[in-house]
């Protein structure tokens, strides 16, 4: 378990009002104690272990209470858990999962991670968590109506509508990264031409490997002014435009906003542009944007369904 970031925004004396996020991704899991504007006090992160299961869950219970022993003058009023799979609204139960998980599926990880850590736990899809962040905290503040893609070792999404997280029949709405498009490669879901297979963080270091034969580590050190580097993205790019086209015909957003990714953030203004040349007219005007949250997201949207309906 190694800190990641430490932040004290608390007056000397006051007890102050937080949540715990965690954020279960399939390479780290990140946990944060925030409070209610959304302000990082203390920080972790381990790595996800690779068996998944009740060894994952020891891993977040291990988080929970190093925070909660971090900052004895807050008060900590609930857990708030963002996970990859698809998550049934109002239980917290994993119906599905994809392969970044193992043994995750079928887990109630609301009542386990209560009944371990001691405190009132909400879990939703990571995606759903984040929208909810940048809803409350970031550049979804501007917005009615928006979309978060979310780009890590995957690709995930939420859906905003009239100001509310939008979870679908069954908490499967929003999941972008399975949107088909052409060329998408295998996906984690175990089909292929996902817009996961194609842009996702681990297809992206996959196809560099296989095209150069050079290390994935190889793109982030050379970066996006490399001409090589840049030509690679802009096939990505180009791809993640289509992937966001489909999304945006459908819904109308006025906005989609990308978190994650950063090998994408020089090209953002070009995926806007052709995602206005590919949609209906009706929905030209959509804005593509960064995250106003940042690097935090994942464990400040966690934290927010602490404070959903409150």
């Amino acid at each position: 378990m190694t800190t990641y970031r430490k932040t004290d925004r608390r007056p000397t004396g006051e007890t102050l009002a937080a949540a715990v996020g965690v954020d279960v991704g399939g390479t780290h899991v990140r946990a944060a104690l925030v409070d209610r504007e959304g302000h990082v006090l203390h920080h972790l992160r381990t790595g996800t272990p690779p068996e998944g299961g009740d060894a994952l869950l020891a891993e977040v219970a291990g988080l929970v209470h190093a925070l909660r022993h971090s900052r004895r003058g807050s008060t900590i009023e609930g857990i708030g858990v963002g996970t990859g799979g698809v998550v049934e609204p109002g239980t917290g139960r994993v119906l599905s999962a994809t392969a970044l998980i193992r043994e995750w599926a079928g887990k109630n990880l609301a009542a386990e991670i209560e009944e371990r850590c001691g405190h009132p736990c909400r879990v939703d899809n990571d995606g759903n968590a984040q929208a909810l962040g940048e809803l409350r905290y970031g550049a979804g503040q501007r917005f009615g109506h928006f979309v978060l893609i979310t780009i890590g070792t995957g690709v995930g999404g939420g859906i905003v509508v009239d100001g509310r997280v939008y979870r679908g029949a069954r908490g499967g709405a929003g999941e972008v990264g399975h949107v088909a498009v052409p060329g998408g490669g295998p996906c984690s879901c175990g089909r292929r031409d996902c817009l996961e297979g194609a842009v996702g963080g681990r297809a992206v270091e996959r196809l560099w490997e296989e095209r150069t034969g050079a290390p994935a580590a190889d793109l982030f050190t050379r970066g996006p002014r490399d001409p090589d580097v840049d030509v690679f993205m802009r096939e990505r790019a180009e791809i993640l435009a289509v992937g966001i086209a489909s999304v945006v015909n459908i819904l109308n957003p006025q906005a989609v906003i990308v978190a994650g990714g950063p090998l994408y953030r020089s090209h953002l203004e070009w995926i806007q542009a052709r995602v206005r040349e590919l949609v209906l007219p009706a929905c030209a005007a959509v804005e593509v944007m960064p995250s106003a949250v940042g690097e935090h997201l994942g464990v400040v949207g966690a934290a927010a369904l602490v404070w959903e309906d409150g």
